[in-house]
């Protein structure tokens, strides 16, 4: 056979040697180093380590040699290294151990975090690390969860899914009050919302801080980009509200007022649905909103009991 072919064995494939080291060049620069198979389609021969080592020359070898030896020893359950940037030397290890000892340093390290030992206390994982470790959990098998299980504790793995699930609801599901940072929920009813920890009032749309004396005013501003925006993604955006519950929801915004001492504020209730009038009254100690109709006067009301919703 000619000095610039390559022949494998046993199958007796030969090759341009040229192609051939470009060939295992590819394969070390993937890492692909546990075998050196013949490149003709589902031939089971492999180039042995003298072929290898005169193909890609002494230099590349010595590099093949110690990604071969890592390879291998990362296969083995009782070989680890040492996490220190000045050792990383192969660090021999009981399987059923969590801790190591390294031979050359003695730096004695947790297997899983390679952090110092710390015994039975759980690793520490930074966020996103337990994000994949659940979601690995979660979506793997049997063997995948026993071998996290071993690894994490069942115990900790649990409380690990419980944390990321409400996390993840909370997420989805709340914002934070722009004056405080408290989570706020909202289940139902306009955008304007007022936060339960520090009485704060702002849009949930844009999170934007409200003037408690008119809140609904942001969504009247052609300039706000939550204009008309007040019912926007309540299940009443889809069809006019009722009037009762305008009513209530004007109602409410009156008694607020009036519990602070507060004089009642033309229009600090609009506007719930475009023009639609409110009457205001009182009858004993309660206030009463009550929608007028198209056609409806009444002389004797006070103009500023009537709430137009422009």
């Amino acid at each position: 056979m000619g000095e610039k072919c390559v022949q494998f064995q046993p199958c007796d494939h030969v090759y341009c040697k040229d192609c051939v080291k470009e060939y295992f060049e590819t394969r070390i620069k993937d890492g692909m180093v546990q075998t050196m198979p013949c490149p003709y389609d589902k031939c089971d021969s492999e180039a042995n380590q003298s072929q290898i080592k005169e193909v890609i020359g002494p230099n590349l070898y010595d590099k093949y040699d110690d990604l071969l030896l890592n390879a291998t020893l990362n296969k083995m359950e009782d070989i680890t290294y040492c996490p220190r940037q000045s050792c990383g030397i192969p660090v021999m290890r009981e399987v059923d151990d969590k801790m190591a000892v390294c031979s050359s340093c003695r730096f004695v390290f947790c297997i899983f975090c390679k952090m110092t030992y710390h015994g039975v206390e759980p690793c520490k994982l930074k966020s996103e690390e337990k994000r994949q470790i659940v979601e690995e959990y979660e979506q793997g098998d049997n063997e995948t969860k026993f071998r996290l299980e071993k690894r994490y504790g069942k115990k900790q793995l649990q409380a690990m899914v419980q944390v990321h699930k409400s996390e993840s609801w909370i997420s989805t599901n709340s914002k934070a009050c722009p004056s405080c940072g408290a989570n706020i929920e909202k289940s139902d009813g306009c955008n304007k919302m007022i936060c339960w920890q520090c009485k704060e009032f702002f849009c949930w749309l844009c999170r934007k801080t409200l003037d408690q004396n008119a809140p609904y005013q942001h969504y009247l501003d052609p300039a706000s980009k939550c204009n008309n925006q007040l019912f926007y993604g309540t299940e009443l955006d889809e069809e006019e509200p009722p009037p009762e519950l305008l009513a209530a929801l004007v109602e409410e915004d009156l008694l607020e007022i009036l519990e602070e001492g507060d004089e009642f504020i033309h229009g600090f209730a609009h506007p719930f649905i475009p023009r639609v009038r409110w009457r205001v009254r009182e009858q004993g100690d309660r206030i009463l909103v009550e929608e007028m109709q198209e056609d409806e006067e009444d002389e004797n009301l006070d103009p500023n009991n009537i709430v137009v919703l422009l």
